[in-house]
This record gives C-alpha cells, structure tokens and sequence, in this order.
C-alpha cells in the first residue's frame, strides 16, 4: 500500500488521503486510520478520521483541523508529518 499523503486545505485543514490496500479478495470493513503525536506514538481520531465512517470507507480520505493537530494529544508543530 503507498503511504498516506496529506495535503492543506486553506492552511487550516489537513486532508489525509490513503489507497484502499489489497483486500485478498474479502470486503473491507473498516480502516485503521493512526495520526502521529509530537512523542512519536500514534493515536486513533474517531472524531475526524474514523476509518469506519462511510464517508472515510467511500472517500479514501479524512479531514482534520490543523488546530486539533496543534492541539493534545498530538501537540504536533507546523510541518511535522502526521502519518508514518
């Protein structure tokens, strides 16, 4: 699978984009979308990246708040990555 690109909205949203992964030939349930933190762990978003959201399932993507991002848990700085 590529990896994840993240792209600006208006420098106030971050759109995370993803290619669906070989399925092996059984339906895709749900993502497992994980944000970066500023420690370099990674965290669940249910609120604006809920991989089991029909709209993240259709879209292949996510929006999140830049100032989320800023925010805890992921206390993340300008230009960090947000993706592995």
């Amino acid at each position: 699978m590529a990896a994840p690109v993240t792209t600006m909205t208006l420098n106030t949203t971050a759109v995370i984009s993803f290619t669906e992964p070989n399925d092996n030939g059984k339906q895709i349930q749900k993502y497992t979308l994980t944000i970066k933190k500023s420690d370099g762990t990674y965290t669940l978003d249910k609120t604006y990246c809920d991989g089991a959201s029909s709209a993240v399932m259709t879209n292949k993507k996510c929006s999140i708040p830049v100032s989320v991002l800023f925010a805890a848990p992921y206390s993340l700085t300008w230009g960090s990555p947000v993706y592995a």
